[in-house]
């Protein structure tokens, strides 16, 4: 499934798929409960699934740019991500980001620089506006993300596509 979307990357039935599986996983993750082994084992298979989702992800926008459907997987994502994931709800985010998440001026902290950390809010809002800055074609997706990550609804005030 991954080589097909990888190939057919602004076909949008191949990403829900994908995300069908993930929370599949998730919904077995939470429904082990009874057997606390199985419950963290599933829980870090669907930790390092997620991980590798989002990197496919980056790698993807940064190979071809301007398909929505990645931009539109990778919010779904990160909203799994905010559920599952320690690291990602742990991130403390500046209260100056709910005005505006890609505003220069707001410092995001530290960000790991460990490709194989998993991601965070502030890693994400770190790339999001590195795409933002970089690629003219994904910067309203860019910006429709950062303001997803902090809860700001993504579509308001914002220029159509």
């Amino acid at each position: 499934m991954r080589a097909w979307c990888r190939a057919h990357v602004s076909d949008h039935s191949g990403w829900a798929f994908r995300l069908a599986l993930l929370l599949a996983l998730a919904a077995d993750a939470d429904d082990a409960a009874a057997d606390p082994a199985a419950q963290v084992a599933l829980r870090a298979e669907l930790a390092a699934e997620i991980t590798a989702e989002i990197t496919l992800l980056h790698a993807l926008v940064d190979l071809c740019p301007g398909h929505e459907s990645l931009w539109s997987h990778l919010r779904s994502v990160a909203r799994l991500a905010a559920l599952h994931l320690h690291a990602w709800a742990a991130d403390p985010l500046p209260a100056a980001l709910a005005i505006d998440p890609l505003d220069p001026a707001v410092q995001l902290g530290p960000v790991s620089a460990d490709p194989d950390a998993p991601p965070s809010r502030l890693s994400e809002l770190a790339y999001a506006r590195a795409v933002a800055g970089a690629s003219p074609v994904d910067e309203v997706f860019a910006v429709r993300y950062a303001r997803a990550l902090v809860g700001l609804p993504w579509l308001a005030a914002l220029p159509p596509i």
